[in-house]
This record gives structure tokens, C-alpha cells and sequence, in this order.
């Protein structure tokens, strides 16, 4: 045990990558939503957040569909990290949030359904 006079630390084996933030719902949101997004820009894969289809370019090339594949498991992956709080996940679910749903898309889209200022453009 610690001297009183000594710190404390508490291991968190739960990382997000620098520079992204957790949600907590709308006291963080614009903050969650920049940070995502130009977390996502910077690693070229923000299409991921605003399209939801490969394009024919894409789907005509084994190499490129495969790349897609992994692109978008990674942004599904970030994106969760980002929803680890139980508030914001309990939140989700009461909206009919489906937590295993393939689209990074559908998760953000029902991030901004609940906390995003409403007829914004996010494009």
C-alpha cells in the first residue's frame, strides 16, 4: 500500500489514441465530433464517416476492396473506443442503437441523432 504522502495510480488498460476524446454526451459533443473527424482526416479516412459504399473503382480492384475492408473496420474501431462511457452506450441503446451494426455511418449518425445540433451539415 501507498505512504499517504506517496501517489496513487490506477492502470487503465482502456487507450484512446491521442488526440481522440471520449464522448460523454452534450457537454462534449462539438469537442468529440472535431476531434473525431480530424483524427479521421489525418489518417485519409474520413470517407469512411460520410460515405457508406465503395466506390466502382473500388469494388473493380481486389487489392482496393480488401484496403476498404480494413479502412472501415478501423474507423468502426476508433469510433467505438470514443463510446466507452455507459452513460452515452445506454443512451445509444435506448435510441435502438445495434452496437455490432458494419457501418461506421450508422454509429455516427446515431452519435448526431441524439447529441448533434439538429440540420447541420457534417459532410
Amino acid at each position: 500500500m501507498a505512504a499517504p504522502d506517496q501517489p496513487v495510480y490506477v492502470v487503465n488498460y482502456y487507450h484512446l489514441p491521442f488526440g481522440l476524446v471520449e464522448l460523454e454526451g452534450h457537454q462534449n459533443f462539438e469537442m468529440w465530433d472535431t476531434a473525431l473527424r480530424q483524427y479521421l482526416r489525418a489518417a485519409s479516412l474520413l470517407h469512411h464517416l460520410v460515405l457508406d459504399e465503395m466506390s466502382p473503382e473500388e469494388r473493380a480492384c481486389d487489392a482496393c476492396r480488401d484496403n476498404w475492408h480494413v479502412e472501415r473496420g478501423r474507423v468502426l474501431t476508433l469510433i467505438d473506443l470514443t463510446l466507452g462511457n455507459r452513460l452515452v452506450r445506454e443512451a445509444l441503446y435506448e435510441y435502438g442503437w445495434q452496437d455490432n451494426h458494419p457501418s461506421p455511418t450508422y454509429h455516427y449518425d446515431m452519435v448526431i441523432g441524439i447529441w448533434g445540433p439538429a440540420g447541420q451539415n457534417w459532410a
